[in-house]
C-alpha cells in the first residue's frame, strides 16, 4: 500500500512538470515513455535478463501489453487536457476511470460491493468517464504471474509504442526532432519525468497494483489527484 502511495504522489506531480516543457502534449508523452522504457530495460536487463516470465506467458504478456497501450493513449489524452483545462480540472476529470473499475470488479474479479461504494459509484458516475484508465487497471490484472520489474517494463514500453504510433498519426514526425525546437527544450523536466515519473513511478504502481484488490486501487487512487490539485496551487 505504502509503494501504491508513493507512486501516486509522483503520478500527482506529472502535470507540474510537464508545464515546464513546451512540447505538443503527444511528444511529451512520448520523450516520457521513451526514458521510462529505457530505464527499466536497462535495470531488467542488469537484475532479472535469466528470470523473465514473459515468453512463456504469452496470454498474461499480451494482456499486460493491452494494459500498457491503454495507459500510453490515457497519458496523450490527460497532457492535452493539462495544456488545455489545466493540471486540476484534467486530474479529476482523468480519475473517474477507478470508479469504472470498481463498478466492473464485482463481475470480472469476483469483489463485492458495500453501501458505500454503490453511493459513491453512483456519484461519480453523474460526470465524466475515462474508460483508457479502466481498461489499463482490468488488463494489468490479467497477468498474476508477471510481477515487478518486468511487469512495469512491458506496459511502459507498450505505452511507448502506442504514443509513438498515435504521434505520427496525427502529427507527423515529433516536433523535438528539429534542432530549433530541442534547443528551446527543458531537458532537466524531460528526464524527471521520464526517468523518475515514469521509470521509477511506474515501477512502484505495477508492483503495487498487482497485489492491491483491485476496489483499493480504485479508491486510494484518488490520492493522484488530491495531490496533482495540491501541487498544482
Amino acid at each position: 500500500l505504502f509503494t501504491y502511495l508513493a507512486a501516486l504522489l509522483l503520478f500527482g506531480s506529472n502535470g507540474i512538470i510537464a508545464a515546464a516543457i513546451a512540447l505538443p502534449s503527444s511528444d511529451i508523452v512520448l520523450l516520457r515513455t521513451f526514458l521510462g522504457t529505457l530505464s527499466l530495460v536497462a535495470v531488467l536487463a542488469i537484475t532479472q535478463r535469466h528470470k523473465l516470465q514473459a515468453p512463456s506467458r504469452p496470454r498474461e504478456a499480451a494482456a499486460l501489453l493491452l494494459s500498457g497501450a491503454a495507459l500510453g493513449a490515457s497519458w496523450i489524452f490527460l497532457f492535452r487536457a493539462y495544456q488545455t483545462i489545466g493540471v486540476g480540472i484534467s486530474s479529476l476529470l482523468y480519475y473517474c476511470g477507478p470508479i469504472i473499475v470498481m463498478a466492473l470488479s464485482p463481475l470480472i474479479f469476483g469483489e463485492k460491493l458495500t453501501g458505500g461504494k454503490i453511493a459513491g459509484f453512483i456519484a461519480v458516475a453523474c460526470g465524466a468517464l475515462a474508460f483508457c484508465y479502466a481498461l489499463m487497471v482490468i488488463a494489468s490484472k490479467g497477468a498474476p504471474h508477471i510481477k515487478g520489474l518486468e511487469n512495469s517494463t512491458l506496459q511502459v514500453s507498450a505505452a511507448f509504442v502506442t504514443a509513438l504510433v498515435l504521434t505520427l498519426i496525427t502529427q507527423g514526425a515529433p516536433s523535438f526532432l528539429s534542432a530549433g525546437v530541442a534547443a528551446s527544450i527543458d531537458w532537466r523536466a524531460v528526464v524527471m519525468l521520464g526517468v523518475v515519473n515514469t521509470g521509477i513511478g511506474c515501477l512502484l504502481y505495477f508492483s503495487a497494483v498487482a497485489k492491491l484488490p483491485v476496489q483499493t486501487v480504485a479508491v486510494v487512487g484518488y490520492l493522484e489527484p488530491l495531490s496533482a490539485v495540491v501541487f498544482s496551487d
